[in-house]
C-alpha cells in the first residue's frame, strides 16, 4: 500500500495520492518540493526560497537563482517559510537560547533582516531545546509552534505566536504531526474556475 498523502477539505478526504516518504513537504500545488533530509537543503514550502544545508548557519538563496546567497545568519537552519515580500527562517544558536525567527523583506538585490522574534517556549532537552514550526500563515504573522519531545512521551501541545506583537497562546494538543493555515477551501475554489 505504500504512503499516502490525504488533502482534507471540510472534514472530508477529498484526495489521496502516493508518496515516496513520510517526510516531504508540498508546495501549493501539492507537489513535493523538498525532503527535509538530516544535511540537505532547507526548501519553503512555496519553492522560492532556500537555505543551502540544513542544521548549518543559513545561506538563503533564491530557488530560481541557485548558489547566488541573499542573507546569511548565524542560526542554525531548521525551517523556512515565504510570502511574495517577506521570508521567515526558523533556528537556532545553541542548545542553551530559545529557536528564533529571524523575518527578511525581499529586495531586488537580497534580503533585508527586519526583525528577530525569539520563541518563548523550549522543546525537551533531548532534543536540545528545539521547537517545530508546524505552519506559519506569512499574511498574518502567525506562526504554529510544536516543542519536540522525547517520542516516547510526546504531548503534541501546540502554541500559536504572533510574530508581531510576540503574544503565546497554548492551542491545545493537536492530532498527528501536521496542521495548515487556509483563507480558503482551495479544492472548491478550483472547482468553480
Amino acid at each position: 500500500m505504500g504512503i499516502q498523502a490525504h488533502v482534507l477539505s471540510d472534514g472530508n478526504v477529498a484526495r489521496t495520492f502516493p508518496v515516496d516518504s513520510d517526510l516531504v513537504d508540498f508546495d501549493l500545488s501539492f507537489r513535493p518540493v523538498g525532503l527535509p533530509l538530516k544535511q540537505g537543503p532547507v526548501v519553503d514550502r512555496c519553492g522560492r526560497f532556500y537555505s543551502e544545508q540544513r542544521n548549518s548557519p543559513a545561506a538563503i538563496c533564491r530557488v530560481s537563482s541557485p548558489g547566488a546567497v541573499l542573507a546569511r545568519a548565524e542560526i542554525t537552519a531548521h525551517d523556512l517559510f515565504s510570502s511574495e515580500d517577506r521570508v521567515y527562517l526558523i533556528g537556532g544558536t545553541d542548545i542553551y537560547s530559545n529557536e528564533r525567527c529571524l523575518i527578511y523583506q525581499v529586495r531586488p538585490q537580497g534580503l533585508e533582516l527586519i526583525k528577530d522574534v525569539a520563541f518563548p517556549m523550549r522543546g525537551s532537552s533531548e532534543f536540545g531545546g528545539i521547537v517545530s514550526v508546524v505552519d506559519l500563515d506569512e499574511q498574518r504573522g502567525l506562526a504554529v509552534v510544536q516543542p519536540l519531545e522525547h517520542e516516547d512521551n510526546r504531548s503534541n501541545e501546540c502554541y500559536l505566536v504572533n510574530l508581531d506583537t510576540g503574544h503565546c497562546a497554548s492551542i491545545g494538543r493537536m492530532p498527528g504531526d501536521f496542521g495548515f493555515f487556509l483563507d480558503a477551501d482551495v479544492l472548491s475554489e478550483s472547482h468553480t474556475h
